[in-house]
């Protein structure tokens, strides 16, 4: 019987792929790896690596890979060892999936510092033909003794997942039911319940990506022979928008109640931003520090090279007219709230004003802050009180605590300090609360209407 040409090809191609198949997708997994360590080791402020093997087999794969911190010193620093087994044969029916997955890789995660030990961090991985995946992450509960060096730690078991795909957008998400830190005797000084992080992030520009993040904790307790604290529901956020081709990113903070000791600091928020930073330049930036860690330099002269970098963007990165603010400002104290805001920013500066010194009228600013007169009184307290001492330290006298008349005369001062500013028209107040509203343009500086030169209010 005569077998038909289009049969016989039908029949091998299956084979051919089943064969070779899985060697091709273990050799472009290799070159993705590879490809993944150089670049995480091109980055500024990079983590480097110590060691790296990759075995290629048929139908699976090891690599072996060993990190640590930039600069790290051997057996004083953080280490990172991440052992993993990349299986990319033929699939076992159990493991089918749709879509199919062209490899799995199971990562074994440890992590090796003086103050703390964790094995058995796991994260397996599905890879899919056009290079995303997801990966699943699974931290082991930790219950860490502590030493003559270091505090304890425990903790429940953490969960989280991670999805990517090639040149697009990643998502990510981990929680962990609780977090302790342990004192000598066991005791717990610091306990966290319910972290939760989470981020969706996409590529804007080459090395700038754009999204969210969020990092919450429902409660945080202190405990210390001398004061307790509590927290309670404490958020953190993070945005990074574009604009046309200017970036725009914006950190907040909130937290629910704030209990230290018997006083309370809650309700709290607050949003922090910078705004109009130019893309373009950012890439550039981006660019040359990585080519500058790229360069194996000394740690100091990388230094000294990394601010002639940003130098060099300077003026490109001043010409889109930046801006940094308090946008909101509310914070709960005993004595009542603290509330405000503040913009600064440049218009119009160029390298010339840099060069000339005439930078300062480039300035622009606009806010407004709103405290309680007791906590300015401190505050003018507290920074006469930290003269004094670096007074007694630079005459080289013994730094000892204050005797009650040398704070009461302090305190005496700073109110007096409120006060002749208040008169002077400086501060407003209502005998309770302090209150200004400022505004700079043109090098010149005006609070609460009262207006005088830029560079003559510095020195005060």
């Amino acid at each position: 019987m005569r077998i038909h040409p289009l049969t016989t090809t039908l029949v091998a191609l299956p084979v051919l792929a089943a064969v070779a198949g899985p060697y091709w997708v273990g050799a472009r997994a290799e070159v993705a790896y590879r490809a993944t360590v150089a670049e995480m080791e091109r980055q500024p402020q990079a983590l480097q690596v110590i060691r790296q093997d990759y075995h290629r087999g048929w139908f699976s794969s090891t690599a072996n890979l060993e990190i640590a911190p930039e600069g790290a010193d051997q057996g004083t620093d953080l280490r990172i060892h991440v052992v993993s087994d990349i299986a990319h044969g033929p699939r076992s029916l159990g493991g089918l999936t749709w879509p199919p997955a062209v490899a799995e890789i199971g990562s074994q995660v440890s992590l090796e510092h003086p103050a703390i030990h964790l094995d058995g961090l796991r994260v397996d991985t599905r890879l899919a033909w056009n290079g995303g995946g997801v990966a699943q992450i699974r931290m082991p509960a930790i219950d860490q003794a502590p030493s003559d060096d270091a505090p304890g730690l425990r903790s429940a078991m953490g969960l989280g997942e991670l999805s990517f795909s090639p040149e697009g957008p990643s998502a990510g998400r981990f929680d962990l039911p609780s977090l302790e830190v342990l004192a000598q005797d066991g005791s717990a000084l610091l306990r966290l319940r319910d972290l939760h992080a989470e981020h969706n992030t996409r590529p804007w520009l080459p090395g700038i990506v754009v999204g969210t993040g969020e990092f919450t904790v429902a409660q945080v307790l202190g405990h210390s022979p001398d004061a307790s604290l509590e927290a309670k529901y404490l958020t953190l956020g993070f945005e990074a928008r574009p604009e046309g081709n200017l970036l725009m990113v914006t950190l907040t903070y909130g937290i629910a109640n704030l209990r230290i000791r018997e006083a309370t600091y809650g309700p709290s928020d607050g949003k922090l931003s910078a705004s109009r930073l130019d893309g373009q330049t950012l890439k550039a930036l981006q660019q040359d520090l990585v080519e500058v860690n790229g360069q194996g330099l000394p740690e100091a002269m990388a230094g000294i090279a990394a601010v002639g970098v940003l130098m060099k963007h300077l003026p490109a990165l001043v010409a889109a007219e930046p801006q940094l603010a308090i946008d909101h400002l509310d914070l709960t104290t005993p004595e009542g709230p603290i509330q405000g805001r503040l913009s600064v920013g440049v218009k119009g500066l160029t390298g010339t004003d840099v060069m000339a010194g005439t930078w300062l009228k480039r300035l622009v600013a606009d806010g407004e802050l709103s405290l309680p007169r007791g906590i300015a009184v401190s505050m003018f307290a507290l920074a006469q009180r930290e003269r004094l001492l670096e007074e007694r330290a630079a005459g080289e006298q013994d730094i000892q605590a204050l005797t009650a008349d040398q704070e009461q005369a302090i305190e005496s001062f700073a109110a007096a300090q409120v006060d002749t500013l208040a008169q002077e028209g400086w501060i407003k107040t209502d005998g309770v609360r302090l209150s200004s509203v400022i505004r700079l343009v043109n090098g010149l500086l005006t609070v609460n209407g009262q207006t005088l030169p830029l560079d003559a209010a510095l020195p005060l």
